[in-house]
Formats: C-alpha cells, structure tokens, sequence
C-alpha cells in the first residue's frame, strides 16, 4: 500500500463544514481496498460522495468517484488526524480521525 493511500485509510468525521462543502459527507470511510463509502448524518440527505472507488494520484492528489459516477481530483493532505480536502472549486473542508 502507497504512503498517500496508508494516509487515507480508516474512518473520518466531518471537522469543518464551511456553506461550499455541503454536498461532502459527515462520515467517510476509506478501505485500503481502493474502495470508499460516505454517508451524511441526515438519513437521505444528498451527498457527492456515496460510495465508489479512489486512488491516489500523488502523495497530494487523489481520484474519487463521484455520485454523478463523475471521476474527480481532489488535493488532500493528511496527518495522523486530520484529512484536509481542496475540491476543484477550491472549496476547503477536513475530517477528523475517528478510532
């Protein structure tokens, strides 16, 4: 497993919600797979990321499939706790590590 996708693995909370990262789920989980499932807390609610496959581009870059089964990049980085998104609208959003 690549340094960038060990860094993605494992279940992330939504620690930031700024009006632009509506769409992205409150929950998200990556499997070492190269599969991920995300989810918002409001059953039903509408999210980009549903469910679909990602792969790291670069230790800063990754694909997801979208909801739309659009393939997007996205600019991450990544801590020990804290999973830091920029979408292509330059929209900025993180998630925490959950245990």
């Amino acid at each position: 497993m690549s340094t960038a996708i060990a860094a993605l693995v494992g279940r992330w909370s939504k620690a930031s919600s700024p009006a632009c990262a509506r769409i992205y789920p409150d929950e998200l989980i990556f499997e070492a797979s190269g599969r991920y499932r995300g989810h918002k807390d409001q059953q039903g609610a509408f999210t980009i990321w549903d469910i679909g496959t990602f792969e790291t581009v670069s230790a800063d870059e990754v694909k997801l499939s979208t909801a739309n089964d659009a393939v997007r990049s996205y600019r991450f980085s990544a801590t020990a706790d804290v999973l830091t998104f920029v979408d292509p609208e330059n929209c900025t959003f993180q998630y925490r590590r959950l245990p």
